[in-house]
């Protein structure tokens, strides 16, 4: 197949292009732009991935990813700091998953081949004779450090770094990062594009309006935020800031590459402040500078395409911009003190944080808005400020320049031309790519694989379509499902050369049934068995800034069965290892056709991560359950009182979907709690059916408004005051709570104290429970290891030895029979099977009821043989 070069796409628009004039739409929506931009410039030029502080012990490492490429970065043996891609020599699998860690040398999941932390093989089991270990070593990543701050270039041709060192060393040096230590990291998804995190960063024309915690003390003067104006008379101050560094021995004066590329400057801030934080005052005794001056202003340092930093005489703080998609971006924030602070006595966390939280929330907003904006078909360029943007003008002409050379060359390296502008499909026809429509914007909306669209779309009407073939389709867009009919129509009208009019007008336009299942009446189809079908994702809608709701269906059209408040457990299939992972049911069965969770992103979570970055419309999981005794059924009522805490809403939502539904005289009281108000998940739902019922109470409880954000609920967190204002009648309810356990301690402790019957009290924990030896329920049933005992899996037709101090799980897993599981510690219910004969000790957390277990049902993660036992699997 021949298809033309993203730079193509890159260079027509470019011409489109208006000096000192924002960018036209493409280059914030465009599939092929954003190619040509991970080409030219994140896979080419230098980036700034981290701290060699990240790693300051041999074996210690962590992982950088972006667009395709996954790299470990980690201290060598002789202290240097070295980057390999993340694949094996062998046949390519990851060798780390961890995001971070400690490793004494790099050993494949797969087949254990071992590399040392030079990336030499070490250990290879039977290659043979002619196997050369020194053929096979780990593929390296330029890398190279500035006074510990880590650069990586994804290119074998990487442009040359010795000047940009030799430039910023003597800044950067006096800031000791070598002798820092990362205190706090924030990494933020802006639904927004690249360029457009980094254009709201390189203007303060938008300060005075949106950062009223970053204004007490950093300046929006166009002369301290954007390229110094000789001329201009405020130039003043900074000049005697810069004569002050400079008889301190601290380098300060302006400098621009004469690329433009990177800049390095030491401006003063305002009101005679000596940090950011929210008095002015240094966040951190510990100075980072060797001086006794504090007011020594900020180091500020940028370097396209995705950094900008701020250095202190305190503390410093550090972004790296990594694009995820065209309308999807990482910003990672770290905040770091002088290795030796301790905090709570040289510094506080929040009072360190607190600014630059708060500005970078601003700015995701900012940016988000702006990002849709742009999505409107009657978006167009506007001037740019010459005063307050001339640091946007800047970066644009950067960015403009650069991308005219990296694109030039690459075609002139291929030799492309307007015949390279089609894709040939299977009966050797060609389609102009830019006569097909372009995808629908948006961060979730996967890109196109054009090949298979143009072939499918000259498929005679007869063929089938592969199901690979058909989640293409499906997976273009979110909502409309009539978008992929539109491509496969438009692609068709031009799969023929220069044809005209006329003969466009004969061709026979093929039918598509979009591999939907038929529509059957409920008693037409069969309930969803756990492990029988698998759940097919239908549907992803953005609830937070963090929290995704995940639609899923099956192929069949089988209805789900499940009681309000339960939970699924997913095995996510991430590489080198299945996991499990228990999640909530947000959608009601009153509405059995599709099943729904809502997944908050957890940064110290494996599962939400993979989720959130890797799960795709189209794609399939397996699911065991439902399960849980949290749920409405069990404590049927005519009054509720929902209580919850952050992700802690999601049962309640299932919970008040179904009575919705049910109807009759509802009564309800919902209370929930969050940190802001753009952190209440599905506030929109929840308040739609208030309206539609007089006794359905609604109270939002924020621990933190938000700046320019009108909010007229509660504030704080809750207490008696707050419940008994909202729901004087809490005694007559029948309460379900939800949420982090200090959460929901803080509730019990509210109606213990105002003497409520706590047996119409129902909880569910988002954490882990912590389990202390002496809150360990004891049954007298003392375990033996030296009483022997077997174990038969009757499924698999195999019996193994066993002793008592032995799980069930801990047996099927060195057996191989792998039972799944996640949390084993009996609180999730995954691990559940039927026990045919024999006797166990279970001491279990709540994930099985007693009538699984009048039924023969035990949990093998928390189940201990205490003689011969058979289970059926």
């Amino acid at each position: 197949m021949k298809i033309n070069n993203p730079q193509n796409e890159l260079l027509k628009h470019l011409e489109s292009c208006k000096p000192n004039w924002s960018l036209p739409q493409a280059f914030y929506n465009d599939e092929n732009i954003f190619q040509a931009d991970l080409e030219n410039l994140f896979y080419s030029e230098w980036i700034f991935i981290g701290h060699d502080c990240q790693i300051p012990d041999v074996g210690d490492f962590f992982r950088y990813e972006i667009g395709d490429y996954d790299i470990i970065v980690l201290r060598a043996e002789d202290n240097s700091v070295k980057a390999f891609h993340n694949t094996c020599r062998h046949r390519g699998s990851r060798l780390c998953k961890e995001d971070k860690g400690h490793k004494p040398q790099l050993v494949c999941p797969y087949h254990q081949w071992t590399y040392d932390l030079s990336g030499k093989l070490k250990y290879a089991k039977d290659m043979g004779e002619d196997f050369n270990p020194n053929d096979h070593k780990l593929h390296s990543v330029n890398c190279e450090t500035i006074e510990g701050i880590i650069y990586l270039c994804l290119s074998d041709d990487a442009p040359e770094f010795e000047s940009f060192k030799k430039t910023v060393t003597p800044y950067l040096e006096k800031h000791r990062l070598h002798d820092a230590k990362i205190v706090h990291e924030s990494s933020i998804i802006e639904e927004g594009n690249w360029k457009l995190v980094l254009e709201n960063n390189r203007e303060c024309y938008h300060c005075a309006g949106s950062h009223p915690e970053l204004c007490r003390t950093y300046s929006d003067d166009p002369s301290f935020t954007g390229i110094p104006d000789e001329s201009d008379p405020t130039l003043g101050m900074v000049q005697e800031h810069w004569d002050k560094c400079d008889t301190l021995n601290i380098p300060a004066k302006f400098h621009l590459s004469d690329d433009g590329q990177y800049r390095v400057t030491r401006m003063p801030l305002q009101h005679e402040a000596e940090s950011f934080t929210m008095d002015g005052k240094v966040a951190s005794k510990k100075l980072m500078v060797d001086s006794t001056d504090k007011e020594l202003g900020t180091l500020l340092f940028f370097h396209y395409p995705n950094t900008w930093n701020h250095f202190l005489s305190d503390h410093s703080i550090t972004f790296c911009v990594t694009p995820l998609s065209t309308n999807r971006t990482k910003v990672t924030t770290r905040w770091l003190v002088h290795k030796d602070a301790v905090e709570g006595k040289d510094y506080d966390l929040e009072t360190l944080i607190a600014v630059w939280k708060a500005t970078n929330q601003q700015d995701l907003e900012l940016v988000e808005e702006n990002q849709k904006g742009i999505r409107s078909p009657n978006y167009t360029p506007g001037p740019y400020s010459v005063v307050q943007e001339d640091g946007v003008i800047q970066f644009i002409n950067w960015y403009q320049q650069i991308s005219q050379q990296k694109a030039s060359a690459v075609l002139n390296a291929h030799s492309l031309d307007k015949t390279d502008n089609t894709v040939h499909n299977a009966d050797n026809k060609i389609v102009y790519i830019e006569d097909l429509p372009p995808t629908i914007p948006g961060e979730l909306t996967p890109a196109i694989d054009l090949e298979k669209a143009v072939n499918a779309a000259n498929t005679p009407a007869t063929a089938p379509i592969s199901p690979q073939d058909s989640t293409l389709f499906e997976n273009t867009t979110t909502h409309h499902d009539n978008s992929a009919i539109d491509l496969l129509q438009k692609a068709n009208l031009k799969n023929f050369s220069k044809k005209s009019e006329e003969d466009e007008e004969d061709i026979e336009k093929p039918s598509f049934d979009q591999n939907k299942i038929p529509h059957l009446y409920l008693d037409q189809s069969q309930p969803w068995e756990a492990q029988s079908s698998m759940l097919k994702l239908i549907n992803i809608v953005p609830e937070t800034h963090d929290v995704i709701t995940f639609t899923f269906r099956t192929h069949t059209n089988n209805w789900f069965s499940f009681a309000p408040g339960q939970f699924i457990t997913l095995e996510l299939p991430m590489p080198g290892e299945k996991i499990y992972r228990t999640y909530t049911i947000s959608s009601s069965p009153s509405r059995p056709l599709s099943l729904s969770i809502t997944v908050k992103l957890n940064p110290n979570s494996i599962g939400s991560k993979w989720m959130f970055e890797n799960l795709k419309l189209g794609m399939e999981l397996r699911a065991f359950g439902p399960a849980g005794e949290f749920h409405l059924y069990n404590h049927d009522a005519d009054k509720y009182c929902f209580i919850s805490g952050g992700s802690g809403i999601t049962p309640m939502l299932s919970m008040t979907k179904y009575l919705f539904d049910r109807g009759g005289e509802l009564d309800i009281s919902f209370i929930h709690c969050a940190r802001s108000p753009s952190n209440i998940i599905a506030k929109e739902q929840v308040e739609r059916l208030s309206t539609r019922f007089l006794n359905f109470q609604i109270a939002w409880i924020v621990e933190d408004r938000e700046p320019f954000l009108p909010w007229t609920g509660y504030t704080g967190r809750i207490n008696q005051l707050i419940l008994e204002l909202t729901t004087p009648d809490f005694f007559e309810r029948e309460i379900y709570c939800c949420g982090p356990a200090i959460f929901m301690q803080t509730v019990r402790d509210i109606l213990i104290a105002a003497d409520f019957d706590m047996s119409h009290y129902h909880e569910e924990s988002f954490d882990m429970p912590v389990l202390e030896e002496e809150k360990v329920a004891h049954d007298d049933v003392f375990l033996d290891e030296s009483i022997k005992t077997t174990v038969s899996f009757l499924n698999s037709e195999r019996t193994l030895p066993s002793n008592q101090k032995i799980t069930l799980l801990e047996t099927s897993l060195e057996a191989g029979l792998n039972i799944p599981s996640a949390c084993q510690f009996g609180v999730c219910g995954t691990c559940k099977v039927k026990k045919k004969s024999g006797d166990v000790h279970m001491v279990h957390n709540g994930g099985i009821s007693d009538k699984e277990v009048d039924d023969g049902y035990i949990l093998a993660c928390c189940s201990y043989p205490l003689n011969d036992v058979e289970i059926q699997y």
